[in-house]
C-alpha cells in the first residue's frame, strides 16, 4: 500500500521533469555552437580546445563538451539540428540520475519507489529553481559550464558527507576519483573551485581535523584545475574587452551581491520549504524506524546527514548568476 502511494506521490515530479525534458527538444545551436562546430571541422577536436584556450576562456572541460554536437553529427551523422535537442535531453537526464544518485548514498537504506520518489523530488526542486532554466538546461555553452561541474560537485559532497558521518575512511581508490572528479569541475568556470574548496574543507573539519593527506590531494587537484582555467592567455584578451573588466574587487563585489540576493529569493520559495520537509520528514519517520538490530540514533543525526547535502546544493540553481550579472554591466569574468 505503501509503495502505491509513493508511486502516486512520484506523479507530480516525474511530470514536471517530462515537462522539462520534452521542453529541451526544442533546444538548438546558436552563436558559440556554430563556433565550434566550424572550427572542429577545420582543426579538429585538439586544435578547437588549443584555439580557444588561447584567444578566448580556459575552461578546458566545457570546450570540449561544447564540440560533441560537431563530434556526433558527423560520426553518426545527423543533422546537428537533431543532434543538439536529443543531447540536451540526455543531460538533463544525466542530471537526474546524479540527483537518484545522491539520495541513494545519503539515504542507503532507501529503494524502489521511496528512491524514485526522493530523486525525482531533488532534480524537479533544483530544475524549477533555475535563475535561467535556458542557461541550464537549454543552451550547450551554459550546461557545459554550469550544471556539469554541479553534477560533479554534487557527487564530490555526498560522498564526503556519506563517508564523513558514517566514520569510513576515505579509500585510495576514492581519494583519486574524487580528486579527478574537483579536477574537472574546477576547470569548467571561476566560481566553482571556491565552492569545491569549502566542500573540502567542512568535510576536514567535519572528520575531526583527520586524514589530512586525502583532503589534500582533494585541495591539490582542484587547485591544479583552477590554476589550468586562470592560465588561459584567452582570459587576457577577453579581459581587455571589458572597460571595467580589470576591477577584480568589483566583479568579486557584484558576484556576491547578486549571490546573495538570488538565494535569499530562493530559501523563500514554496518548494524549496516543501522539498526540506520532505528531508525530514523522511530521515526522522521512515529512514531511521528502519534501522532494526540496533539502537536508533537521535532525531539531529538523522536529519544532519541529508540536510547538510541536500541544503548545500541548492545554491547549486544559482551558479550562472554572478558571472551572468557581472558581465552584464562589464565586470564579470564569464
Amino acid at each position: 500500500m505503501r509503495d502505491v502511494a509513493l508511486l502516486l506521490a512520484c506523479a507530480v515530479p516525474l511530470l514536471v521533469l517530462f515537462r522539462l525534458i520534452s521542453t529541451g527538444l526544442y533546444a538548438s545551436p546558436e552563436t558559440d555552437d556554430f563556433c565550434f562546430s566550424y572550427h572542429y571541422a577545420a582543426d579538429g577536436l585538439f586544435g578547437t580546445v588549443a584555439l580557444f584556450y588561447k584567444i578566448a576562456i580556459g575552461r578546458i572541460l566545457p570546450m570540449v563538451i561544447m564540440t560533441l554536437p560537431a563530434m556526433l553529427s558527423r560520426a553518426v551523422p545527423l543533422d546537428m539540428f537533431i543532434v543538439y535537442p536529443l543531447m540536451m535531453a540526455g543531460f538533463l537526464l544525466a542530471f537526474i540520475a546524479v540527483c537518484t544518485w545522491v539520495c541513494s548514498r545519503l539515504w542507503p537504506t532507501i529503494r524502489g519507489a521511496l528512491l524514485l520518489f526522493l530523486g525525482a523530488t531533488f532534480a524537479a526542486t533544483i530544475a524549477v529553481n533555475a535563475v535561467s532554466f535556458r542557461e541550464m538546461f537549454l543552451w550547450l555553452p551554459g550546461v557545459a559550464c554550469y550544471l556539469v561541474p554541479a553534477a560533479l560537485l554534487l557527487i564530490v559532497l555526498a560522498e564526503l558527507t556519506a563517508s564523513a558521518f558514517a566514520d569510513v575512511r576515505l579509500s585510495t581508490r576514492q581519494t583519486a576519483v574524487l580528486g579527478a572528479l574537483c579536477f574537472l569541475a574546477a576547470t569548467c568556470n571561476e566560481f566553482t573551485p571556491i565552492w569545491i574548496v569549502a566542500v573540502i574543507g567542512i568535510s576536514f573539519a567535519a572528520r575531526g581535523f583527520a586524514e589530512f593527506r586525502s583532503h589534500a590531494v582533494l585541495g591539490a587537484c582542484t587547485v591544479a584545475g583552477f590554476l589550468v582555467l586562470l592560465a588561459a592567455p584567452g582570459n587576457l584578451v577577453r579581459l581587455s574587452l571589458y572597460p571595467a573588466g580589470r576591477q577584480i574587487g568589483a566583479s568579486i563585489d557584484n558576484a556576491i551581491n547578486y549571490f546573495t540576493f538570488d538565494l535569499m529569493i530562493l530559501l523563500g520559495q514554496p518548494n524549496i520549504i516543501a522539498w526540506l520537509g520532505i528531508v525530514a520528514t523522511v530521515s526522522i519517520f521512515v529512514i531511521s524506524p528502519k534501522r532494526s538490530g540496533c539502537v536508533p540514533p537521535p532525531w539531529w543525526r538523522s536529519v544532519s546527514r541529508p540536510y547538510s547535502c541536500c541544503a548545500a546544493s541548492l545554491p547549486f540553481s544559482l551558479p550562472i548568476t554572478p558571472p551572468a550579472n557581472c558581465s552584464r554591466c562589464g565586470r564579470g569574468t564569464r
